[in-house]
């Protein structure tokens, strides 16, 4: 689509971004959240489910673990009557998970009364539950707060708690979190998309010697994505990876 007769620069971005989900995937631990789907293989002890039946098994084995408290089937639960179009249940769902303080359950919800999606929109209530999951180092949580309080959104304006968050994400040594927002910046998720950006936290999370973001920079240098295209400097970062069993 780049290259041929017509081109087609909007597709070429669309099966490029098709791509790169696939690429990072289950692979990458920055997006290790559980979601229905990985709820049900774990049940079935890492098989498929393919059929009507097995589904239908699964979902009222969610359904029991749900009721019984296991924050992980209900938010699982949850994402299910979302799909279905039911948001006002799927809210209740991820309510019940964030009380027990999953960190996924209390972005799910900020974000529904954010918008006003299943639930009356308040936004000063989605400021708190953004920050209690920004309180458990949710990065999603606390760019979502820097934004909150340097525009004044559901709590007072604020410009140096405001930089002091963004700073705070920004500086982590932690890979996991800045291989996440990496993935953030380079598909443009709750941020303004930028290659080079993303290029750059993943170089940090490598040089700190985290296979995946090894992998990943080898991807970047072969393929130019917000750095000058370097087959020798992705073969280094490949073989670092691979080096490490990745």
């Amino acid at each position: 689509y780049r290259n041929v007769s017509p081109r087609s620069p909007e597709k070429a971005e669309f099966w490029e971004r098709k791509g790169d989900e696939l690429r990072h995937g289950e692979t990458s631990r920055s997006h290790a959240r559980r979601s229905a789907s990985d709820i049900f293989s774990r049940m079935r002890g890492g098989k498929d489910w393919t059929s009507i039946d097995d589904s239908m098994e699964l979902e009222i084995k969610i359904s029991r673990a749900a009721e019984n408290g296991d924050p992980e089937a209900q938010i699982a639960l949850g994402h299910l009557y979302e799909l279905g179009e039911c948001i006002s249940t799927a809210a209740e769902w991820y309510d019940r998970a964030a009380k027990r303080g999953n960190s996924d359950a209390l972005v799910k919800l900020a974000w529904f009364y954010f918008d006003g999606k299943g639930v009356l929109r308040d936004r000063a209530y989605a400021f708190e539950l953004f920050r209690c999951a920004a309180d458990q180092g949710d990065i999603r949580s606390q760019l979502q707060l820097a934004w909150m309080y340097e525009n004044g959104i559901g709590t007072n304006c604020n410009q140096r708690i405001a930089r002091e968050l963004n700073r705070k994400v920004e500086e982590t040594s932690n890979t996991d979190r800045l291989c996440e927002l990496a993935h953030m910046y380079d598909g443009g998720n709750g941020v303004e998309r930028s290659e080079r950006k993303a290029a750059e936290l993943y170089r940090r999370a490598a040089e700190l010697g985290d296979s995946f973001a090894q992998y990943i920079l080898g991807y970047i240098y072969e393929s130019g994505k917000g750095v000058v295209k370097n087959y020798k400097m992705a073969a280094s970062w490949s073989r670092k990876a691979a080096e490490k069993g990745y």
